[in-house]
């Protein structure tokens, strides 16, 4: 049985009982599912990212199912390199915040609240702020919550980017809620950029 992750409302009566993260769900999409049941490997291909330099796994980011999502702007998710079945590790539903930033931090205030709820069990890791790594002026900031589960991480952020990542790279504020693969989380906490 999967649980789905609403960003405006969430529906969950026993989902504190699941403990693999793989039984929840972004707009109808899991850990371990393949991205091509989803997608098409063109799209696939064509929103490939270069973000990280330790190659082990590659973003796709700006994705639509169909142009109709409902609850997010836009899906993000991260795959094995060179998995030609593209199976999911990762997956972030995405809402854009432009110049907007305190309505995300609300807007991530009520989704904590509501995942408090769903994740009685898990390990929940306050509130932090810290600068984002891609930015060396220190100026593009990430507000991030974390819920531990046994086999992964739900993730709740606020991505605040600096005017010259606005300008230079057209990053727009915004809300992530992302679901991670305990695999993933370890590797992307060890320093891949």
């Amino acid at each position: 049985m999967r649980f789905i992750i609403f960003t405006f409302l969430f529906l969950f009566t026993t989902a504190s009982l699941a403990e693999d993260i793989s039984d929840f769900e972004i707009e109808g999409i899991s850990i371990g599912d393949s991205a091509l049941k989803f997608f098409s490997e063109n799209d696939l291909i064509k929103k490939k990212q270069n973000y990280y330099k330790d190659k082990k796994f590659t973003a796709i980011d700006g994705l639509k199912l169909n142009n109709n999502l409902m609850n997010y702007d836009f899906i993000d998710l991260n795959y094995k390199t060179n998995d030609t079945n593209f199976i999911i590790f990762n997956i972030s539903g995405r809402i854009n915040f432009d110049k907007n930033i305190e309505d995300c931090y609300k807007k991530m205030d009520e989704i904590i609240s509501e995942l408090k709820k769903v994740f009685k069990s898990a390990k929940f890791y306050e509130k932090e702020v810290f600068s984002h790594r891609a930015d060396d002026s220190g100026n593009s900031k990430i507000t991030d919550a974390m819920f531990e589960l046994n086999t992964g991480f739900v993730v709740v952020q606020c991505y605040d980017w600096s005017a010259k990542f606005n300008e230079e790279f057209n990053y727009t504020d915004n809300l992530t809620v992302s679901i991670d693969s305990m695999e993933f989380y370890n590797w992307m906490s060890s320093g891949v950029y």
